[in-house]
């Protein structure tokens, strides 16, 4: 049977009454719009979001009876819209100057130190910035901004849905990308995995314990002078039952869109990584409580992967991915790993640099 996601718990259920209030005003031309919702159906549709999902996303928040929606996200969640003089409260966003790290699901980077544990004590030297070197002997420069490109690898089963003598899961990813251009923008990009040959499958018969390496495809790509302190990448997984699994797609990116459109609504003016942060928190919540049933959402991770840490895994070794110390390797490398639902799944990414330059290298002394 599907997940019932509305009992899901959430991080700021305010937010997910505004969300609803947001996207019925957006779908129902009848509903009296207001400043808030005219700046949401302006972002709407410069973000083309699907009215198709978010129908079906509504429908998720309505199939719950108004009593018990008021008890789980507060009274905001009975209106069609924000009533005259009342304060949103939501959650503000965290304070300038905090680490980031801190604040935002944590990326397992490789690193030499995992390839090579006993050169690690001596740490990584960087070699000399070769950003724009010289011209050569052909008086060539090197392309002034780098593009980076981050890379689905494939992912690992650690512990499937189900007990193992119940079936394999019939598993596939769903990636929304986030970066926020120099000129204010949003962009967003999903992808379904597995991509191959441009069209998306399903993993059939993933069992505990078990690898999928690739199909190999890109989930955000940009150059360094078009894009602000980095991208969020939204990873979710699915288990696939009797739904259509494009449908979850547009729901997920959906609700990065949502998100981001929220956050800058209500909290104009913070900074680009901070807005990134903020949403991060609000996808989540969105997915889980409304995304609708047919196949079962595992589990929705989102990382925030700053300028300086693209430039950063681009010039690292990859490293294999096994699941305990000792196991055999699974041939699935990555520089940044992202995990869902305590650790049953785990997606593998890397980060390309164009133009290429040489890895940090290990100093041993």
């Amino acid at each position: 049977m599907p997940i019932r996601r509305l009992t899901r718990k959430v991080r700021n259920p305010e937010a997910v009454a505004v969300a609803a209030i947001a996207l019925r005003g957006y779908l129902d031309p009848q509903i009296a719009k207001s400043d808030f919702q005219d700046a949401m159906n302006k972002k709407f549709d410069e973000l083309k979001l699907d009215k198709d999902a978010a129908a079906r996303m509504l429908a998720t928040f309505d199939r719950t009876k108004p009593s018990v929606r008021e008890r789980m996200f507060g009274p905001l969640a009975v209106q069609k819209t924000i009533p005259v003089g009342y304060k949103v409260n939501l959650r503000p966003p965290v304070l300038a100057g905090s680490s980031t790290q801190l604040m935002r699901s944590p990326i397992r980077a490789a690193a030499n130190q995992a390839a090579e544990p006993a050169a690690a004590a001596a740490g990584l030297a960087r070699p000399p910035d070769q950003t724009h070197p010289d011209p050569g002997e052909g008086g060539q420069r090197a392309p002034k901004f780098a593009t980076y490109t981050i890379t689905y690898e494939g992912m690992h089963c650690i512990d499937e849905t189900h007990a193992d003598w119940a079936g394999s899961d019939e598993t596939y990813v769903v990636t929304s990308a986030l970066h926020i251009t120099k000129q204010g923008d949003n962009v967003v990009r999903s992808e379904r995995h597995p991509l191959r040959n441009g069209q998306s499958g399903i993993y059939g018969d993933v069992d505990s314990h078990e690898t999928f390496v690739g199909p190999r495809a890109a989930v955000w790509s940009a150059r360094e002078d078009k894009f602000i302190a980095g991208t969020s990448i939204t990873t979710t997984f699915f288990e696939h039952d009797f739904g259509d699994p494009d449908y979850y797609k547009q729901e997920v990116e959906d609700a990065v869109i949502v998100a981001i459109a929220i956050v800058a609504h209500f909290f104009p003016g913070v900074g680009t990584i901070l807005a990134l942060i903020e949403s991060k928190h609000l996808i989540s919540d969105f997915i889980n409580a409304l995304l609708s049933t047919g196949d079962d959402e595992i589990g929705t991770t989102t990382v925030i992967v700053e300028t300086d840490e693209l430039e950063e895994l681009s010039r690292t070794h990859t490293v294999e991915y096994f699941e305990r110390r000792g196991d055999p390797g699974t041939g699935l490398d990555y520089q940044f790993l992202v995990e869902v639902n305590d650790n049953d799944y785990v997606a593998a990414f890397q980060v390309r640099r164009d133009p290429p330059l040489p890895p940090f290298e290990i100093i041993v002394e």
